[in-house]
């Protein structure tokens, strides 16, 4: 009998312990969810979460990455500079459409469906925000050429989306023809009375720009300089700090260039009273479109830190605590990620997770050359997205005729560490009789000749004993592996070798087919040039 009460008693312990949770279980509250960001991807708009998963591409899924047009540098093509609502409700991004030659502000469902075009905009849009009001903040360029006297206009209004109420907070007139004096928004701050801009004041007498980061009051109209430096800047949530991104600078404190690795650029947080500066991320490359996020904790920004030997094209997005602790890069691939934007909940995880630095992020290529074109006359080869630790990051020059030439900038990198990266190189395919045009070839120096895939491959050298380039025909195309033209200084970082160059010939496949390995190219043709040798 003792025995079976002694069961009987175990017994129900055991039951307590299966129908209770233990105390540590109860009392530990559930994770918050992880915070999304947006930013612009080769004329899309992404969200990932705070930790870099959950990646999903929210406009324009279809496009062709990285097709470029004329005015690709002067524009983000397709959409770009994306922001969601103070209520989390809207995605609002600006869609530049080149066969008009035009830009507008597009208001989407929070997951990008539903777009439409916000009206009463009539100007090209320099910088896109929300403001706490719910109001969106335009910055707006405004150029009227005229035979004795041509006009720039900036303006930064408070738009109503809903009504179309404009009303301008800022407004800057210059005569002449493309000044370099120009205003750009930032962000008003989290109690809605103060604004943060930018006034590029152009270069002065000693070839500096003079770039300042103001706070003006919305109510008061009353301004004051926080930085002159600075090229880029967001509120903290409680509107006591602002961090900003950071050019390089003399010791007068004038803007320089943004690539000179002088080791101040980087990332800066300061009190809105122009007290206790801190640099929170320096390193050589460029910085941008700097954004404090929910609860303070964390602060995301654009950078092409890990790639610094190469102007553009390279930029990831990267995550770093407030007091400069746990960089990490939030993406890693091609085409570049530029302008993130957190979204405005607050209740939110706004960490990387467990893991700093590269957090073990593998290259995501997503670049392709653009559709094939029924009128080119000849085969178009590529070497695919990623080669010799490079990755394409875009794809230029296509023209519709014979002397076009397909050129294939492979100017970013996997790596996390910059000292794991070599320079960038530039491939060209150009009809035999256009001639190469970007890649350089010396005019004088050493060259040396092998065969490779079936066909010649030469190496050359300048007069000074320095291996740049190599070339090769196959059928009716030279090809140029090496500098390009634009390249007109020497770009730092680790050299390429000729076993980089021989990659990508080993690589090379027509569009739209996949790579035989081993397989030979086909041999050079017997070409005739009119009017040429």
């Amino acid at each position: 009998m003792r025995l079976r009460f002694l069961a009987g008693v175990l017994a129900g312990m055991i039951g307590c312990l299966v129908l209770w949770p233990g105390a540590g279980q109860a009392t530990t509250p559930p994770l918050a969810p992880l915070a999304e960001i947006v930013f612009e991807n080769g004329g899309r708009i992404v969200s990932i979460k705070a930790d870099g998963s959950g990646r999903k591409v929210l406009t324009r899924k279809g496009t062709d990455l990285l097709r470029r047009n004329y005015l690709a540098d002067i524009h983000y093509f397709g959409d770009s500079q994306p922001a969601i609502s103070p209520d989390g409700e809207k995605l609002a991004f600006v869609r530049y459409r080149p066969a008009a030659h035009s830009q507008q502000v597009m208001l989407a469902d929070r997951d990008g469906w539903g777009a439409t075009a916000v009206k009463g905009i009539n100007a090209e849009i320099q910088s896109l925000d929300f403001m706490p009001d719910g109001r969106l903040l335009l910055t707006t360029w405004d150029y009227r050429y005229g035979y004795s006297r041509t006009t720039e206009t900036f303006r930064i209004l408070a738009l109503d989306p809903a009504t179309g109420k404009k009303k301008v907070l800022v407004s800057k007139r210059f005569f002449g023809n493309y000044n370099d004096d120009t205003l750009q928004a930032q962000e008003v701050s989290p109690d809605g009375k103060s604004l943060l801009y930018t006034r590029d004041f152009g270069e002065n007498d000693d070839g500096y720009d003079v770039v300042q980061l103001r706070i003006r009051n919305l109510v008061s109209g009353a301004e004051r300089v926080l930085v002159t430096g600075a090229e880029a800047g967001s509120f903290s949530p409680d509107g006591e700090r602002v961090a900003f991104t950071k050019m390089c600078v003399d010791t007068e404190g004038y803007a320089h260039c943004a690539h000179s690795g002088d080791g101040r650029t980087g990332v800066w947080t300061i009190g809105v009273d122009g007290s206790d500066r801190q640099l929170i991320v320096t390193g050589d490359g460029g910085y941008s479109s700097p954004d404090w996020g929910p609860g303070g904790g964390y602060i995301i920004f654009a950078s092409s830190r890990n790639f610094p030997e190469e102007r553009q094209d390279a930029n990831e997005i990267y995550s770093v605590r407030s007091d400069g602790e746990c960089l990490t890069w939030l993406t890693n691939g091609s085409p570049e990620s530029v302008m993130p934007a957190w979204a405005p909940e607050t209740e939110v995880r706004t960490d990387p997770g467990a893991k700093c630095g590269a957090a073990g992020r593998k290259p995501l290529a997503e670049a392709r050359p653009p559709r094939a074109i029924d009128t080119d006359p000849r085969p178009r080869y590529w070497a695919g997205p990623i080669v010799a630790n490079r990755l394409l990051s875009k794809v230029d020059g296509y023209a519709q005729d014979e002397f076009g030439s397909p050129i294939y900038r492979y100017g970013d990198c996997p790596f996390f560490d910059s000292s794991d990266c070599r320079r960038p190189i530039t491939i060209e395919i150009a009809f035999a009789c256009g001639g190469l045009g970007e890649v350089r070839v010396p005019p004088r120096g050493r060259e040396q000749v092998i065969r490779r895939r079936g066909v010649r491959v030469t190496r050359h050298w300048t007069a000074r004993g320095k291996f740049v380039t190599t070339t090769l025909r196959t059928g009716l195309v030279d090809i140029g592996i090496g500098q390009s033209m634009l390249d007109v200084e020497d770009i730092g970082g680790r050299a390429s070798t000729f076993s980089d160059h021989l990659a990508f010939i080993d690589n090379l496949r027509p569009v739209g087919k996949s790579l035989d390995p081993g397989s030979k190219l086909p041999p050079a043709a017997m070409v005739k040039c009119q009017g040429r040798r």
